[in-house]
């Protein structure tokens, strides 16, 4: 049984839908073939949750520009049937937004709802497609798939996975059957909830899980992973190889291509991920496998985190102090501020913080707040801010144990002027990540891309 996730944005992609069109009828054992929601059509149904309370008119017309992408694109294919019944489905969305209207409110509830529809219009467009080039088509329903506790809430894992391998068990060979990205049920109803970023990824890897596959497939607009960011180092190639934990550091240190907490399911499962373009899907792509062979070059590839800042608790009486750290842990959990990395000192007296760069503001003034009596009493002398910081950080499971990669790392920065805020690694050793200015970011990964892979 295959398991591929299909970007919904090739729908709008003549030899893109050419391409998966045909992978998909390609065997004659079918398989499941997740569909993400098409970008545009995701904003503009996002827009309308958004603006539905106070502008009905806009909201209207928003609608409209959505249902008529898809009569031109149902056009293109001669597809009427598909058209006629996006429009049957969008009466139903015209009633929600309609209530969203009345009652000047949209709750998390109706916004899931009005957005589950960019996917689920796509599902009945490509299954219309297929079926008319005669295959046979199933459609699961949100309410067949994963389940959440509560709306935009966490993944129920045991109940989705049972529910899934009823799918698995009653599966009908020979037939596509297709699958709405990104979205679920909650487990009291049967009301759509959305997911999170990289929604589709997660629901491809839940079905990967629960249908015992080996391997599963995403099919995304990129070739693979790349060793760096392709828009800061031009002629970046792309990863052949690498293990699930650098994979997970890499995806959650800046690399798109598949959303972190997607690959999370699978740390327990033995399922190698094949990430390939459509558009060169003869591609080798690139493979994440639990048991990659060895190759001549410990780091595998530098990730990039923009639009970061950092927040510096300082003071010499924090040494020896007990309870400083979580106090500052502590106030910033309270007020959701996430800590992108951190850095401290042995001796005790510096603690850097790196946060996105719109928290930066409310995270000084928090700490500030929090840590009053410290400062009073000079054991904290300032709590400052950096802002316009970038995080680099260099990736590899091989690195671990290796003599010279932080010297080579911090060697070659010095010799390019660019000057280093803050580092942090772990004792895996599988990460060393580093804080630089904003305007030092392009400098920095070209000149790391040549040290470890020119």
């Amino acid at each position: 049984m295959r398991i591929i996730k299909i970007d919904g944005d090739s729908l709008w992609n003549p030899s893109s839908l050419e391409r998966i069109g045909e992978l998909c009828t390609s065997r004659p054992g079918g398989g499941v073939f997740v569909l993400s929601a098409p970008t545009t059509i995701y904003g503009i149904l996002e827009q309308i949750a958004n603006i539905a309370p106070s502008d009905a008119e806009k909201s209207k017309k928003l609608l409209y520009s959505c249902l008529n992408a898809y009569k031109n694109l149902c056009d293109r294919y001669n597809l009427s049937e598909a058209y006629q019944t996006i429009e049957e489905m969008s009466e139903n969305l015209n009633d929600v937004v309609g209530g969203v209207v009345r009652i000047r409110e949209c709750s998390i509830r109706s916004s899931d709802c009005i957005r589950s529809y960019a996917v689920l219009f796509a599902i009945e467009f490509f299954a219309k497609l297929l079926e008319s080039r005669g295959n046979d088509v199933v459609r699961y329903a949100p309410s067949e798939g994963i389940i959440f506790d509560e709306p935009q809430g966490d993944v129920l894992f045991d109940e989705s996975y049972a529910r899934l391998e009823i799918l698995r068990n009653t599966q009908q060979e020979k037939k596509v059957h297709l699958v709405a990205g990104g979205i679920g049920s909650l487990k009291e109803s049967d009301a759509i909830t959305c997911f999170g970023p990289g929604g589709a990824d997660l629901t491809a890897v839940l079905f990967a899980v629960a249908f015992r596959v080996d391997k599963l497939t995403l099919l995304t607009k990129k070739e693979g992973l790349f060793v760096v960011d392709p828009s800061l180092v031009s002629g970046a190639s792309v990863i052949q190889e690498l293990s699930m934990q650098e994979a997970l550091e890499l995806t959650y240190c800046g690399g798109h291509t598949i959303h972190s907490e997607a690959l999370i399911p699978l740390e327990t499962h033995n399922i190698d991920v094949h990430i390939k373009s459509i558009e060169k899907i003869d591609a080798s792509g690139t493979w994440i496998r639990w048991n990659p062979p060895s190759s001549a070059n410990p780091v595998k590839g530098i990730s990039v985190v923009h639009d970061v800042a950092l927040v510096v608790v300082s003071g010499r009486g924090m040494r020896g102090t007990q309870g400083t750290a979580s106090r500052v842990f502590a106030a910033l959990a309270q007020s959701s501020i996430n800590a992108v990395m951190i850095s401290q000192t042995a001796s005790e007296q510096n603690i850097c913080i790196v946060c996105t760069k719109s928290q930066i503001a409310q995270a000084q003034g928090t700490l500030q707040n929090s840590l009053k009596e410290d400062l009073q009493k000079h054991r904290i002398s300032h709590i400052s801010a950096i802002n316009d910081v970038a995080i680099l950080g260099v990736v590899g499971e091989h690195m671990r144990g290796r003599h010279g990669i932080a010297g080579a790392i911090f060697s070659s920065l010095g010799k390019a002027n660019i000057n280093v805020v803050a580092i942090a690694q772990g004792s895996s050793e599988v990460n060393i990540s580093f804080a630089v200015a904003q305007a030092d970011v392009h400098k920095a990964a070209n000149t790391l891309y040549q040290e470890f892979f020119g």
